[in-house]
């Protein structure tokens, strides 16, 4: 090989070089310059179920020492004695961004939202200013929805407490109370087969209105036709109780006056 040709054959070689190293530079730099793209929530479907939390109160306090709960807490357990209406509120904790949902248990319905966290709150309340005639419970806690979900089950907290009056000689029972200057009338209900007994779940305290006082009372009457009453102003009740009357009167015990001077 003259000394033309090999000087022609060394530049190719560095040219080629030079090119190879070139191109992976290149790919280089475009690599980093690639940032990762960021994937956006998807869209699932889900059904909302719920179950109740019985890890406190076991399952809802005792206040009385009568057995006759057990049958209420049967009928609360099997959704018998729960509202089957909601309403729903999901929130997105990284957004804020909120979710309303009404609906009934019993339909199933499927909602679509978005994978993610969520605070959940809401509430299942029968009809009733101050007593009703079913359980009412509320949702407060956070969920992780995510593709793959397809029920979420809810933990349902109580939000009422119960009143059970028991009396043979009771032909009804109600509550009267006062609400923007008008007199409402809210009637216990029977208790399933035993006539004898009369119950109210209560989600307020019966006496938890500007119209305090005399206004609000539990009235009833006897099969003889007298009547009685109970008034609520100072009496206190916690959610997540029962409480239990074995006998309602209207007659009260006073001692005998001792002799004066």
């Amino acid at each position: 090989m003259n000394k033309k040709n090999y000087l022609w054959g060394m530049l190719i070689i560095m040219m080629v070089a030079m090119l190879s190293v070139g191109l992976t530079s290149c790919s280089s730099d475009e690599t980093e310059d690639v940032s990762p793209q960021t994937k956006d929530p998807e869209e699932v479907k889900v059904c909302f179920v719920y179950t109740l939390d019985t890890s406190i109160g076991s399952p809802m306090t005792r206040a009385t020492g009568d057995d006759i709960f057990n049958e209420f807490y049967a009928k609360i357990s099997n959704r018998d004695l729960i509202p089957d209406e909601y309403q729903l509120t999901l929130t997105e904790t990284t957004t804020g961004v909120k979710y309303e949902f009404n609906g009934k248990w019993s339909a199933k319905d499927l909602i679509t939202i978005r994978t993610g966290k969520y605070k959940v709150e809401g509430y299942t309340t029968a009809s009733g200013t101050h007593i009703q005639e079913k359980c009412s419970i509320k949702f407060d806690e956070e969920i992780d929805i995510t593709s793959s979900s397809s029920t979420i089950s809810l933990t349902a907290q109580y939000n009422c407490f119960l009143l059970v009056f028991i009396d043979d000689n009771i032909t009804n029972l109600a509550n009267i109370y006062r609400a923007d200057g008008n007199k409402g009338y809210e009637t216990f209900e029977d208790f399933f087969s035993l006539s004898n007994y009369r119950y109210a779940f209560v989600n307020y305290t019966l006496y938890n209105s500007k119209h305090t006082g005399n206004g609000e009372r539990i009235s009833g009457e006897y099969k003889n036709g007298s009547s009685f009453i109970i008034y609520t102003k100072n009496l206190t009740f916690e959610k997540g109780k029962y409480y239990i009357y074995n006998s309602v009167t209207n007659s009260f015990s006073i001692p005998k006056m001792e002799a004066g001077e």
